[in-house]
């Protein structure tokens, strides 16, 4: 067998097992297991009705506390995301971390009140249905903060478990007697706030550390703080006897995230009315049969999510967007077959919903780390768009289901139109090169020998990125020992590397170590001393 193959599949296998060894290690942390039980409240108390004393019209009684819940969750995430620094200094004071719990369980414990035939119950769904809108969103904010420091790769594998642990208590819920119940929904957001609490401490201190290392690298080094994506513009160069060129992609994150908020609005509007009007009634707040097959669809996106997690030799998260525009795409076609009221194509669509989420929080997430944006100006205006795009389709589609005789033609045409809302917005708004140019920045490529004559002769500073590659190049060093060594260069911790890398601590260290020895350093500093001596002039 020939060295490179043996090469590449030694490869492709470590980086399996390394993916393998940090998920495993991370699902089980206290981060994975606080956003987990925000997850479970959430589904909890939006999609079924068991906390509901009053059972006559609960159907419309939860109906309008999701629909208000929505709209209070949408106000409040745009207003964050508008004073994106007031809500960064909300997250820092004891009294704004305890928030999200204290307006989740006051919601939660007027829920059982609300009903529609008396002027207190519908306070008591005013109440229940802004008490949680507000603390929902100051959830989705405060984890957002803990997303957003620690990367896509990382946020994938929290909530893809997350999402399919969450699911699980729903169908065992309902059989519970009412106080047992009450008692688990008042617990789910204080144990979730509690955990929440002790990550912002966390990424707070992380934080101020590596701001604390910037400036120390800065005395020592001053060309060794040039900003991390090493972006500065799109150029291309060679080095002397190289046959490759390196291409920095130049992104705008104003762009991206107005990219992601345009195809959010598109996508929550299509499944939620694919997913209402396939519910046959209200919006499908409630929907008993749902609830059993519901832990089955989340674990099998779950996994689905995860095989590509751990089995895509490039991690640029664009390999989830696929998944959803599938599973969408499928649930619009089977809508007018299987007709309203059915299981399997309310089942479908909420898989594509999983799935969405899952991405969603990954971009979102990805965005904050990479382009170094607060999170809550990301959260704030991305969840928003999501949430909008899911109230605009419940509402569309809670009009349809009751003033509107849905045939199978008019349910064929409504599939079709949403067919090409979501082709539209997957070919001209949010493509998966866009997807993948988020996390994938550099690209090189091989490039057509010129005759010298030809050739025009440019002179410009290199990125730390292009410094590290011709580096690489002298030393022989390739693959995920390129990848540290450039994140190395920039100054980055270990810990910064595993989460941008989604790999293990292990091996890390054992990249480092090999690449110290290759270069013959000793530590980091010398590492990027050395490769900030490369030659700063290059031919373009």
């Amino acid at each position: 067998m020939p060295q490179e193959a043996s090469v590449a599949a030694e490869s492709f296998k470590d980086v399996v097992a390394s993916r393998f060894e940090k998920f495993t290690s991370e699902v089980f942390s206290p981060r994975m297991a606080g956003f987990a039980l925000s997850r479970v409240w959430v589904y909890v108390v939006f999609f079924n009705g068991a906390l509901l004393l009053n059972k006559s019209n609960a159907g419309i009684t939860m109906d309008f506390v999701y629909l208000l819940s929505l709209v209070a969750l949408v106000a409040l995430l745009i207003v964050a995301g508008i004073g994106y620094r007031a809500s960064e200094r909300i997250s820092q004071t004891s009294y704004g971390r305890a928030a999200p719990a204290i307006l989740s369980v006051l919601g939660t414990s007027a829920l059982p009140f609300a009903s529609m035939n008396e002027t207190a119950g519908v306070a008591m769904i005013v109440l229940a249905a802004v008490a949680t809108g507000f603390g929902s969103g100051l959830f989705c904010l405060f984890w957002g903060k803990v997303y957003g420091r620690a990367g896509g790769a990382v946020t994938i594998g929290d909530a893809t478990a997350a999402f399919v642990i969450a699911s699980l208590p729903v169908p065992l819920f309902i059989i519970l007697p009412f106080p047992v119940q009450i008692a688990l929904v008042t617990l789910l957001p204080i144990g979730s706030a509690v955990v929440l609490s002790r990550e912002l401490d966390r990424v707070d201190a992380e934080r101020a550390k590596e701001q604390q290392e910037g400036a120390s690298q800065a005395a020592e080094s001053p060309r060794a703080t040039e900003p991390r994506q090493g972006n500065e513009g799109p150029v291309g160069g060679s080095a002397a006897n190289s046959s490759w060129s390196l291409e920095v992609v130049n992104l705008s994150w104003t762009k991206v995230l107005v990219k992601l908020v345009a195809s959010s609005l598109v996508f929550g509007c299509v499944i939620s009315l694919m997913r209402t009007t396939s519910a046959g009634t209200g919006v499908g707040a409630m929907n008993e049969p749902l609830n059993t097959v519901l832990p089955y669809v989340s674990l099998i996106v779950g996994v689905i999510t995860l095989l590509l997690l751990l089995l895509s030799r490039q991690l640029d998260l664009a390999y989830t967007y696929k998944p959803v525009l599938i599973l969408m795409m499928v649930g619009c076609i089977m809508l007018p077959f299987t007709g309203r009221a059915n299981l399997p194509a309310h089942a479908v669509a909420m898989g594509g919903y999983i799935c969405f989420e899952i991405m969603n929080w990954a971009i979102l997430s990805d965005i904050s780390f990479r382009f170094n944006i607060p999170p809550c100006r990301v959260y704030g205006f991305g969840r928003a768009a999501t949430s909008g795009g899911v109230l605009l389709g419940a509402l569309i589609g809670l009009y349809l289901n009751r003033n509107v005789a849905l045939t199978t033609e008019i349910l064929t045409a409504l599939a079709f139109a949403l067919i090409f809302a979501m082709v539209i917005t997957y070919t001209f708004t949010l493509t998966e090169r866009d997807v993948a140019k988020i996390t994938r920045q550099r690209q090189r490529h091989p490039v057509q020998q010129t005759d010298e004559g030809s050739a025009r002769e440019a002179k410009r500073e290199l990125t730390i990125d292009e410094k590290a590659e011709l580096l690489a190049a002298e030393h022989d060093i390739t693959g995920r020992s390129l990848e540290v060594l450039v994140l190395l260069a920039k100054g980055n911790s270990a810990a910064r590397i595993e989460q941008e890398l989604y790999m293990s601590k292990g091996t890390v260290n054992t990249h480092t170590r090999r690449l110290y020895q290759k270069l013959g350093v000793h530590k980091r500093q010398e590492l990027i001393d050395m490769v900030d001596a490369v030659e700063d002039d290059i031919e373009i």
